[in-house]
């Protein structure tokens, strides 16, 4: 009958750098593929209008300002009408420059933002929109 070690430890790392920073050099030494250089990261943006077809098989293109896509989502999910056509019609109003842009944009549309108990309503559903530009 042969015996194992009952307080056999998993293996550690010998040097205790488990959480050890490392260079874009020795990451590459580590995964060759990746590129030479670090990667330029990309800037993105929420979408800023919604076609839908409403309940009377009207179609409308709304704009969604930064930070309410949620809570439009929400009414077309809930097929609440009323409160899409609050929106204001989209007319390619672009994006908005960082910074005091958008604070000002976020504080006027503020009555459009959802609270965090109806934003629970919302996880896992499907995609609620029929087109997002």
């Amino acid at each position: 009958m042969s015996s194992s070690p009952t307080n056999a430890e998993p293996n550690q790392p010998t040097d205790g750098g488990q959480n050890k920073s490392m260079t874009w050099d020795e990451l590459r030494m580590i995964h060759p593929n990746l590129p030479e250089r670090v990667p330029i990261p990309t800037r993105s943006v929420e979408c800023n209008s919604m076609s839908y077809t409403d309940g009377e098989g009207v179609g409308r293109q709304i704009w969604i300002p930064k930070g309410t896509l949620q809570t439009a989502s929400m009414h077309f999910y809930k097929k609440n009408w009323d409160a899409l056509a609050k929106w204001p019609t989209y007319v390619d109003q672009g994006y908005a420059d960082e910074g005091e842009a958008e604070e000002k944009e976020r504080k006027t549309w503020e009555w459009l933002v959802i609270d965090s108990e109806e934003g629970q309503e919302m996880k896992g559903a499907e995609d609620l929109t029929t087109e997002e530009t």
